[in-house]
Parts: C-alpha cells; sequence; structure tokens
C-alpha cells in the first residue's frame, strides 16, 4: 500500500511567518499550521525526497514487499487518520485506509474553487459543487465510505462515487448515505479493449465524461483494484516531462491511495510519474 499526496512543497515560497504559507501550498487541506511548522514539515519533505531520488530496479530485488519498502514515506501528514477500522485495516479487505486530513478536504474544496472564482476562472456565486471523492473496490461494503462521510463536520460533505463491477449488494446499496453513489463498473487503460457491451470496465477518461464530471477536481482517489493500479495510473500521470496525460478531461487528483500488486518490470515507472508531478508519499505499508 502506498499514499501519496500533491502539496506544492517541492516548490520555493521563502515565507514562514504565517498560516497562510501552509493553506497555500496544500492546496487548502490545511489551514491552521504555523508557517515555521509547515516550513519543517517542507524541509523534511525535501530531504527525504533527495535521498530516494535515484530509480530502484524492481529486478534487483527479491521480492514485491523489498522493492515497495525501498521507498520511503516522504511527507508527515499531521492529521493523518485511518479510515474505516481499527489499526492494520488497510489490509482487511480493503475497509479501512489510511488517509491525510480527510475532515479537511470539504473546505479545501471549497477554498480552491472560491480561488478560482476570485481569478474569473468560474462564474460568481457560491460553490454549488461539493468535492469529488472515486474509490475501486474488490469487496461488498461500504464501510470506508460510510465512516469517511461520518468524519466531514457539520454540513460540510464530499460527492462519495464507487466503482465496484457486480461487488455491491442491493441490501448495501439500499442502506448507502444519500452522497455516495454506486456504479457498477470498474477501470481499466484506455489501450485495452473490452467488449462495448459489457459495460464492467471504462477508462478514467469514459468514467468522468459519463458522469458529468469533465475537468472537476478529485481529492481523494482510492485504487485497490488486484492490478488495474498500473494501467490506470499510466493513464492518469505522463511519466515524461511535457507529456500530456493520456486521461484527457480529468482534473488535478490531490491524494491518491493505491494498493500495489504484485512487482511488473515497468513497477518503477509508476514512482517516477509520482515525482514528476510532484506528489509525495505520506503513508507506506
Amino acid at each position: 500500500l502506498i499514499n501519496f499526496i500533491a502539496p506544492r512543497i517541492y516548490e520555493t515560497s521563502g515565507h514562514i511567518g504565517s498560516h497562510k504559507v501552509a493553506k497555500q501550498e496544500s492546496l487548502g487541506l490545511y489551514r491552521d499550521i504555523a508557517g515555521r511548522r509547515w516550513a519543517d514539515l517542507r524541509d523534511k519533505a525535501r530531504d527525504a525526497r533527495r535521498q530516494s531520488n535515484a530509480a530502484t530496479d524492481p529486478n534487483s530485488v527479491a521480492s514485491a514487499k523489498d522493492f515497495y519498502e525501498s521507498f520511503k514515506k516522504e511527507f508527515y501528514c499531521p492529521n493523518e487518520k485511518l479510515v474505516g477500522g481499527s489499526a492494520g485495516g488497510n489490509n482487511a479487505g480493503g475497509s479501512s485506509w489510511f488517509i491525510c486530513n480527510p475532515q479537511g478536504m470539504p473546505g479545501a474544496y471549497k477554498a480552491r474553487q472560491t480561488k478560482k472564482r476570485k481569478g474569473g476562472l468560474l462564474g460568481f456565486g457560491k460553490v454549488k459543487q461539493v468535492c469529488l471523492i472515486y474509490t475501486s473496490k474488490r469487496t461488498s461494503t461500504l464501510g470506508f465510505e460510510m465512516a469517511l462521510m461520518n468524519s466531514f463536520r457539520g454540513s460540510d460533505k464530499c460527492e462519495i462515487h464507487v466503482f465496484a463491477p457486480g461487488e455491491i449488494s442491493e441490501a448495501t446499496r439500499s442502506n448507502a448515505n444519500t452522497n455516495i453513489h454506486i456504479h457498477g463498473w470498474g477501470f481499466k487503460e484506455s489501450a485495452v479493449q473490452t467488449n462495448p457491451g459489457s459495460g464492467e470496465f471504462k477508462t478514467f477518461q469514459e468514467t468522468v465524461k459519463e458522469l458529468g464530471h469533465v475537468d472537476r477536481d478529485i481529492d481523494l482517489l482510492v485504487l485497490d483494484c488486484v492490478g488495474c493500479e498500473w494501467d490506470v495510473m499510466k493513464d492518469l500521470l505522463p511519466v515524461t516531462s511535457g507529456q500530456p496525460a493520456v486521461a484527457d478531461g480529468v482534473g488535478d487528483i490531490f491524494q491518491i491511495v493505491v494498493n500495489l500488486y504484485n512487482k511488473p518490470p515497468n513497477a518503477d515507472d509508476l514512482f517516477q510519474a509520482m515525482r514528476l508531478n510532484n506528489y509525495a508519499t505520506f503513508h507506506t505499508m
């Protein structure tokens, strides 16, 4: 299991005196961290990045476990929470995951929308959309999603979309929170051809188009799909500087939790793509 977050901790601001720096560089996720403390977190992340910058050849280590353990935690996330279960639950069939400051996600989304509106990128008026969360599942439960929804404070909520081909029972669907939307397909990479009539798998770009989420930011993406993660991430993030992502129409993704399976020969490409796109590792397991 690897968790990534996309704060601008690798960009130099030069200011350490106020809470505004943390808000700006965490893309709204943290609004109450003093400037000096944030600067310390940022410097430690940069040091960790420098120490782990060398590519690791998947063929040079004996097991997948050894390979993943070679990628160390880079960013210490204040308010990191295990959502949906007890310690160790990340291996319990996808019912619980470590998330960076989950209660701050609705406010972070609103802050980014307000900034876009002031910059003339959105129309005036109140922010009508809510933050967006995608979870790809291999289990029939919604324990994580329900717990995540309950972690949001007051009226601040997020819209959670669950992708689980044939996994979720009607009874579970009927008991789900109204802000949890269940879809009967999983993800595949754009290069893979499937039967158009099956409806069991769609690309990320097909998904955002069908759901009306084109160019919408995604505050959290959870991928637990026993192998699809390698191919899906290849669509979402370019592995070469200046190269566009394959998945056209997908907005920014601010936090990614991905359960990795096996150790394909190109496994290091995922980590290099994350670094190229300024993601930081905040949890490994």
